[in-house]
């Protein structure tokens, strides 16, 4: 039968691609701005040769020669200007889209009259006192075309940007619906998923067959939770209450267990619910509720080679086996945070957490497991001793077995 539930790992696959296509959407709109913003450059280009243009409007024929060379040094500056103005408009893909190829031919036709106003103002300088009058309209003449040129390269600049923004206008819409699109489809599911974690988080019922996941990984958690001793197995080894093993149960199965062990290193710890039997309002129910949620935590942790036992009222054995040693430890340690991040409901329905403390011991080979759990439990006394919600290790102790 098909799962209809979610997968949290196909969810998250999936807004990762879509805020990867959102990525790369922003990042053209980014583009676009910016190719916005250059190009409005172009009339800083536009005001500096306008300006060139007066300063030789401005020359007189009181010194003909040094009026010349002031000339051909404004004409060489207005001609650098323009070819600037040229290249810098033909490498911007903001004026290439807007299919504004007339821009160039603008420029182009500005460099004519821009040499046009070169003749005509040498004709000026050099012109006698009966030809300047009509050399002077020839330079106010030539003056107004580039003036009329240069307004309708700013037009035609203009007309670009709308083009431009009406182009890309529907990538902003497109991106706006994808958001909200991401928004209002993920949302769901990241609540489903959410409240799966925390059904699974909050269990203090004892019976985790009553909750309701609404995905398939933690539907797979829940079932691991909720695992009950197989019938092959003796209930003289079960403790009854949180239906893991007890005592006898730990012992036979570390005996079998022993030798898979291989070249890891072998740890136990030794967990107490601090201050439990101090609690006399607790009742017996949620007493039950609290070691039965301990013991699924613990068999969350528990591999193949591991053994997870109670051991007294609030006590529970985790025999460990890995690779490193650092490694047991941080289990150990992620044991004891998710015990104290769970919350329960007392009788005045008031919301309540607990903690455990831990003494934690690396297993030589020489050495029995009773013994073992002797010194596990030295340590934690110690770490009650110290506050509690801790766990207290003996470093540098024991060798590989």
């Amino acid at each position: 039968m098909y799962d209809m539930r979610l997968s949290i790992k196909s969810v998250f696959k999936n807004i990762t691609v879509w805020l990867g296509l959102l990525t790369v959407l922003l990042a053209v709109i980014s583009w676009a701005e910016f190719q916005r913003y250059e190009a409005h450059d172009r009339f800083d280009d536009l005001l500096k040769i306008q300006k060139t243009v007066f300063k030789v409007s401005s020359l007189n024929k009181t010194n003909p020669s040094y009026s010349e060379i002031l000339l051909k040094s404004y004409i060489d500056t207005i001609s650098n200007q323009i070819v600037e103005l040229n290249e810098a408009s033909s490498g911007e893909l903001f004026l290439v889209l807007s299919k504004q190829g007339k821009i160039q031919r603008a420029i182009k036709k500005l460099d004519t009259y821009i040499d046009l106003y070169n003749r005509d103002m040498q004709s000026y300088l050099l012109a006698s006192n009966k030809q300047q009058r009509y050399a002077l309209e020839k330079v106010k003449s030539a003056e107004t075309k580039i003036m009329m040129q240069i307004k309708a390269i700013e037009e035609r600049i203009i007309q670009a940007d709308f083009i431009f923004t009406d182009k890309f206008q529907w990538i902003v819409y497109f991106t706006f619906l994808i958001s909200l699109f991401v928004f209002l489809f993920y949302r769901h599911r990241l609540k489903a998923i959410y409240l799966s974690i925390e059904a699974l988080y909050g269990i203090n019922t004892g019976n985790t067959s009553t909750v309701k996941t609404l995905t398939q990984e933690t539907e797979a958690i829940k079932q691991k939770m909720a695992r009950k001793p197989v019938a092959t197995e003796n209930p003289s080894m079960v403790d009854p209450v949180t239906q893991i093993k007890n005592y006898k149960g730990m012992m036979h199965s570390y005996a079998n267990k022993k030798g898979t062990k291989e070249k890891n290193f072998t740890a136990v710890c030794l967990f107490e619910v601090d201050n439990l039997t101090q609690k006399n309002d607790l009742s017996r129910e949620l007493v039950n509720n609290i070691l039965k949620k301990i013991a699924s935590i613990l068999s969350l942790y528990e591999q193949a080679t591991d053994v997870v036992a109670r051991f007294n009222f609030n006590q529970f054995i985790f025999i460990i086996s890995r690779d490193t040693k650092v490694k047991m430890l941080q289990e150990c340690e992620s044991i004891r945070q998710s015990v104290e991040e769970l919350k329960f409901k007392t009788k005045k329905d008031n919301m309540a957490s607990f903690t455990v403390s831990g003494g934690f011991v690396i297993k030589p080979r020489h050495k029995s497991l009773d013994d073992i759990f002797k010194d596990a439990s030295k340590l934690l006394l110690s770490a009650q001793k110290k506050g509690g919600n801790q766990i207290i290790q003996i470093k540098d102790y024991a060798e590989n077995f």
